[in-house]
């Protein structure tokens, strides 16, 4: 067997009882890749055996490591947890509710990785409530204030990067994780590649961390907590605006009278 030119990492968990049927479908779809220099290495933060043993059965159609991580509960954790295990000198992220667009997907991604000289490329997406019908074409764009949660790239699933060059996903965040890890990447590697073509779906639901597990209070803490991280590249307008979302609801009309 070729090593892999390209580790596939899927951060899993049971997500409300929906985890084992996304990633079955997410695993079809990859397997269906024109493009096949590649392994799939899947980090579990699952409480059961579920997504164990359904990788068991795998091994023998894909180039599929499977790691049990037991060291810390979180997307972010789960992913770097992923990302260490990888082999290949490049990395794709790929969530598990998430799945490649089409078969040429993969293929796509890795040629216009030989053909831009960056070290980080983020990828066209579209979006599906039930995994069949699409819609919303999002084209990246990275703004420099993104890590306060515009977020014009997408979900990690529309990222590929280089594994010796990748930082690790902030796992102090949940919410902002994604836009936080953007704004590493920039500051480290400049600006991505862009794919201007969809390559992935990103699967849009109630199971979603971002739907269900996100409370005001959880968004607050993580925008105190970036803001402090970045705290020299925000302007006083930055911090003016970013406090009027801080504010109570009850008082955001008030203040909107006076600024």
């Amino acid at each position: 067997m070729s090593e892999p030119l390209i580790s596939i990492c899927i951060p899993t968990y049971e997500m409300h009882g929906k985890g084992l049927e996304f990633l079955g479908l997410s695993i079809e779809r990859i397997k269906n890749q024109n493009f096949t220099r590649f392994e799939v290495v899947v980090s579990d933060n699952s409480r059961n055996d579920d997504i164990k043993r359904y990788c068991e059965t795998q091994v023998q159609f894909l180039n599929l490591i499977y790691v049990r991580n037991k060291r810390k509960i979180g997307i972010s954790a789960n992913i770097n947890f992923a990302i260490e295990h990888a082999r290949a000198d490049v990395v794709k992220v790929l969530f598990q509710d998430d799945f490649f667009y089409n078969n040429d997907a993969l293929g796509q991604l890795y040629k216009i990785w030989n053909e831009k000289d960056r070290k980080w490329l983020v990828s066209a997406s579209v979006h599906s409530h039930d995994g069949e019908s699409f819609y919303h074409t999002l084209v990246p764009k990275y703004h420099p204030k993104i890590f306060l949660g515009s977020n014009t790239i997408s979900s990690p699933s529309v990222l590929m990067i280089s594994r010796k060059d990748a930082p690790r996903f902030d796992e102090n965040l949940t919410w902002l994780m994604d836009c936080d890890y953007y704004k590493m990447c920039f500051d480290r590697l400049g600006l991505p590649a862009v794919c201007e073509q969809p390559t992935v779906v990103n699967r849009v639901g109630a199971h979603q961390v971002s739907q269900s597990g996100v409370t005001r209070s959880i968004q607050v803490a993580e925008l105190k907590y970036v803001m402090k991280k970045y705290a020299l590249d925000l302007s006083l307008f930055d911090r003016v605006k970013t406090v009027k979302y801080l504010i109570p609801t009850r008082f955001r009309n008030l203040v909107r009278k006076f600024t």
